[in-house]
């Protein structure tokens, strides 16, 4: 934070992105601040609970922290930047909290879904800290209006509280059912049997840290530089977890960026960056680094290191990625006046940093 916040900004005032749909550091780093401020508060409770905890059990005592829904938030209501979930670096680093607990996704998480998880479960196990996923599965002991793509019959029940363990088993976490209500939803003993096989062949493995060849990296200090809303953080963040589960290339590894930034993420074969709009010289010449050491593909999804302290900057864009931009003044794809599809849908001319690589760096 930079210096006092002085008064709560006003709704409108938090709504305004000079540089849209970005705020701009230049002129709005006081709101940019109180955002900031927000994460902070949140943690800083956190932090004092947990140190209580342990003061209190002599140190006897693990503590969770339902914490850190960084994909999940940025889908819902007015994006993630409001709800105090950007600060799971922070929370990592502290000596007092031994564990993050992690949900399953309330999107696509039925039959034929992929039931993801709302965190960058990597960094959580590379901090030595545990990951947990809680698993409120509506099955089809639940009512039948219990929503969430529920489950109609013991084989659909079976395969999807499977698929929940699995994922949480490869990336190295624990796990719990919750029957929210108390209606004996995973009362029925056959999903049991097969999810007490699937644990029992864990059981003996040495864990060791998942690997995969895709890398997934997400920024938390960029997401404060999005004005309220959901245009972009929702496509991003939140649904593209479905779009990479899909591709066949098998779970990514999903990791914050000040990871990257301090050397804790292995060379990947493809490392996709969802939103590393606002970065710091030293970040931008981190990630350059892990990019030349790394040996594989770097995808970056939009509007990479648009943001610097002074504003926006194609210099920062080109010193980040190696290409050359230009400002783009024509028409969106297709000519249409709004972005048709894709992570850009809607979203008029006016509300985009619109740039373009030259073509000869491309």
């Amino acid at each position: 934070l930079t210096g006092a916040l002085g008064r709560v900004p006003t709704t409108a005032q938090r709504a305004r992105a000079d540089l849209e749909p970005f705020r701009n550091p230049a002129t709005q780093r006081d709101l940019l601040d109180f955002t900031e401020y927000q994460q902070v508060a949140m943690v800083r409770a956190m932090e004092a609970v947990a140190a209580a905890i342990k003061s209190g059990s002599g140190g006897n005592k693990l503590v969770l922290m339902f914490y850190g829904y960084t994909f999940e938030l940025a889908g819902c209501q007015n994006g993630i930047g409001e709800s105090g979930h950007l600060g799971l670096g922070r929370v990592l680093r502290s000596a007092q909290i031994d564990g993050v607990i992690d949900l399953i996704s309330y999107g696509d998480r039925g039959v034929g879904g992929t039931g993801m998880l709302m965190c960058p479960t990597e960094s959580i196990t590379a901090h030595g800290k545990l990951p947990f996923t809680e698993d409120d599965s509506r099955t089809h002991l639940s009512a039948e209006n219990a929503g969430y793509e529920r489950t109609q019959d013991t084989e659909q029940t079976t395969w999807v509280l499977s698929r929940n363990l699995l994922r949480t088993l490869v990336h190295n976490g624990y796990q719990w059912k919750l029957d929210l209500y108390g209606q004996g939803w995973f009362g029925e003993p056959a999903p049991w049997t097969t999810l007490g096989q699937l644990a029992s062949a864990y059981a003996g493995q040495s864990p060791t840290p998942y690997r995969s060849d895709v890398a997934v990296v997400v920024d938390e200090k960029s997401m404060l530089a999005l004005r309220p809303g959901i245009e972009l953080s929702k496509p991003l963040l939140s649904e593209n977890r479905r779009e990479f589960a899909r591709t066949g290339l098998g779970d990514p590894s999903w990791w914050l960026l000040d990871d990257v930034v301090e050397g804790r993420v292995p060379p990947h074969k493809l490392t996709v960056f969802l939103n590393a709009f606002w970065l710091t010289g030293a970040q931008r010449k981190a990630l350059r680094e892990y990019c030349r050491q790394s040996g594989g593909t770097v995808l970056w999804l939009y509007a990479p290191g648009y943001l610097d302290a002074d504003g926006e900057s194609l210099q920062a864009m080109e010193e980040l990625t190696g290409f050359r931009f230009r400002p783009w003044k024509g028409p969106l794809a297709g000519g249409h006046a709004t972005a048709p599809t894709g992570v850009l849908a809607g979203l008029k001319p006016d509300q985009l940093p619109a740039v373009s690589p030259e073509p000869a760096s491309a």
